[in-house]
């Protein structure tokens, strides 16, 4: 068939792929899950053999109205903005082989929304290991703190892009995502601190702080003098958000 690549996705059509997001389900079986991107349909008719129900929003209403004939009982399909869903889904799981340029929105989007638990996404290699990088790794930024800050993040396995139709230029990672923290006013908080802080990313973490916060933190004060934003562990900037929402200035 005739692939639409404008709007960024990439059919998994390797059953060793699906293998490893059901890997990523265990131990939530039997419940709701929210599918972002089900495309043809491959990888929902095996969420449905192990969740309660679900609800998959699609983009393409041509995808849509396909994928209505192939699933079974259980499933729901819609059309609609995937990662506005991912903000406002009452489902405890959220699936999604997802669409490039949806997954910061996304994970971003899930990380406000309580209700959901875990998540099992398919994302570019580069951006899991962006989601699982490790204070001071090249790789490390907002997103990783963000995603750690919320969630224990784990790569499960990684997808070849000859896996994918139509074939992408680079592989991608099923990551494994469950909640470890709610959402509250300090994750506004934390937001926009590492807005600012990360734009200074290789800056000392006095100067950052200075000019981001006006003054450096007590947090910061005991660190290292050579330590850098990019070092900044994500509880040791979850302990500024606090201190912003309790009513420091940014």
């Amino acid at each position: 068939m005739r692939y639409p690549r404008d709007l960024g996705q990439r059919f998994l059509v390797n059953k060793d792929g699906v293998s490893l997001f059901l890997e990523g389900l265990s131990g939530f079986e039997g419940l709701d899950v929210l599918e972002v991107g089900p495309g043809e349909g491959q990888l929902t008719v095996s969420i449905a053999n192990v969740a309660r129900r679900v609800l998959a929003v699609e983009f393409d209403r041509e995808l849509a109205a396909r994928l209505v004939a192939r699933v079974p009982y259980n499933v729901s399909i819609i059309v609609g903005d995937g990662a506005r869903y991912a903000l406002i889904a009452r489902s405890p799981i959220l699936v999604s082989n997802t669409p490039f340029y949806l997954s910061s929105s996304i994970i971003t989007n899930a990380a406000r929304n309580n209700n959901l638990e875990l998540m099992v996404l398919g994302l570019q290699l580069e951006v899991a290991k962006r989601v699982t990088a490790r204070p001071g790794s090249e790789l490390y930024g907002r997103l990783s703190v963000i995603s750690q800050a919320y969630f224990r993040t784990q790569i499960i396995g990684v997808m070849p892009s000859s896996w994918f139709k139509p074939r992408p230029k680079v592989d991608a990672a099923v990551v494994r995502m469950v909640r470890i923290r709610r959402w509250d006013s300090i994750g506004e908080a934390l937001e926009k601190v590492t807005r600012c802080l990360f734009s200074y990313r290789n800056k000392l973490v006095t100067k950052a702080a200075l000019r981001c916060l006006g003054s450096v933190p007590e947090d910061f004060k005991s660190l290292p003098s050579s330590t850098r934003v990019r070092d900044l562990a994500p509880e040791q900037l979850i302990g500024v958000a606090k201190w912003l929402s309790l009513g420091g200035q940014i």
